[in-house]
């Protein structure tokens, strides 16, 4: 499955965030990106504890 966006990329999406950041440019936004797929796929709610 791939999604063709607006400006003629082709994104293959491996998460659910993956069909609106095509490619994090920063360490950052990796980061963050892994975070929000991590709270999704594993169904934490608001004031749930990230594992560390």
């Amino acid at each position: 499955m791939s999604i063709t966006l607006n400006a003629g990329k082709t994104a293959i999406p491996h998460s659910a965030y993956s069909a609106l950041v095509t490619s994090p440019t920063t360490q950052a936004e990796t980061t963050m990106t892994a975070i929000k797929d991590f709270i999704l796929r594993t169904g934490l709610q608001t004031g749930d504890a990230l594992p560390t």
